[in-house]
């Protein structure tokens, strides 16, 4: 039987849980342990903030879970249905603001929905999870910051972030899903000013132009960090710039790995040139 160690914190209204301490004689076949909470956690009325990590299995998460004065919720490395973070442990936070989930097994929460949240943070990294997981939703109207990493999927068939004001994209290429649809995704943080795209996510975006992807005009964007590594990468630069008309900053990234070349007709934007990712 696998045995965790855990050790939990509470002082005014915050309670951080730490599983994964102790682990004794965990079978070779079982990566995340398994824990057992105290019913109480899932109904206390003066919990503010709650981190749970990492590596630990929450199994079956309450139907009647209940924290009204939840604000701060992190989830590190957690395995948990993912029916159960869409239609029980998000609903079940009504005041909810700051959201970070990190991943890395095939419990994939395929949807994100909140009216109250502000910052999310949405890291994956189990590219087999792109097979079967192969769409994504954000409903999320108040969010004003967004940090997402993953692979690209198939779908992003519901975004709603009408506030978003900044956002980080880290969306790779796999195999399992070869011919990802960002349309979605990009209609959705159209209102967005400040948008970062890693090397990776600008690859993806120049095979979905390359398939027919018309990106809308971001008409308040005023500053892009642009990152690429190779020269498909780099062909979406000229076309993101004629689509943003009011840009006043661009910072290009990681040329240190760049060894090709870019040709681009001026713009009227001030470029930064970085020589080191920042």
């Amino acid at each position: 039987m696998t045995t965790v160690g855990i050790r939990i914190l509470m002082y005014s209204g915050l309670l951080c849980l730490f599983g994964g301490l102790e682990f004794c004689q965990q079978p070779a076949n079982r990566e995340y342990g398994d824990i057992f909470l105290p019913p109480e956690l899932f109904k206390s009325k003066t919990l503010v903030k709650l981190t749970l990590g990492r590596k630990i299995d929450l199994g079956k998460i309450p139907p009647d879970l209940s924290l009204p004065a939840l604000k701060s919720l992190c989830i590190n490395s957690i395995f948990f249905e993912s029916e159960d973070l869409c239609y029980v442990l998000l609903p079940g936070c009504p005041v909810l603001e700051e959201l970070v989930v990190r991943g890395y097994s095939e419990g994939y929460p395929y949807c994100i929905s909140s009216g109250t949240m502000k910052k999310l943070s949405f890291q994956y990294d189990c590219e087999v999870a792109v097979e079967t997981m192969n769409s994504m939703s954000f409903e999320a109207p108040s969010l004003v910051s967004l940090d997402y990493s993953d692979y690209a999927l198939a779908e992003y068939e519901q975004v709603n972030l009408e506030s978003l004001v900044e956002a980080r994209l880290d969306l790779r290429y796999s195999e399992r899903a070869k011919e990802p649809d960002i349309t979605g995704l990009f209609i959705g943080i159209s209102n967005i000013e400040t948008l970062h795209l890693s090397p990776g996510f600008t690859d993806v975006i120049s095979r979905c132009v390359k398939r027919g992807l018309f990106l809308l005009v971001f008409n308040k964007l005023v500053s892009l960090y642009f990152g690429s590594k190779n020269k498909r990468g780099w062909k979406v630069l000229p076309y993101l710039l004629k689509q943003s008309p009011k840009l006043e900053t661009l910072i290009i990234q990681g040329l240190d790995g760049y060894a090709g070349d870019v040709t681009m007709r001026p713009f009227r934007v001030a470029c930064s040139w970085l020589w080191r990712n920042c």
